[in-house]
């Protein structure tokens, strides 16, 4: 069951401004160690996800490498077939 709670008669010291005036200053003050934090936790992910794709790409390559090798081998041996046949 949700307990419904009025909030009504609270006076805050501060309001919306000044919460957003603290947000920024203290990005301000920490936000080259925020951005530091968050490449350490995102950077990784970001290399396995380029390095996904590029096997992904090298194997898609080698896939498409055999189906053409496999079609001229196949016209080849449909060529011999046809030759020997005269």
């Amino acid at each position: 069951m949700i307990a419904v709670v009025d909030f009504s008669g609270i006076k805050l010291p501060f309001g919306v401004g000044d919460m957003l005036s603290s947000a920024t200053s203290f990005l301000g003050i920490f936000g080259e160690w925020g951005l530091l934090a968050a490449a350490v936790i995102f950077v990784p992910a970001l290399v396995g996800l380029v390095f996904w794709f590029l096997g992904k790409s090298k194997a898609d390559y080698a896939q498409e490498r055999n189906d053409r090798y496999e079609a001229r081998r196949l016209r080849e041996e449909e060529h011999q077939r046809l030759h020997n046949d005269y």
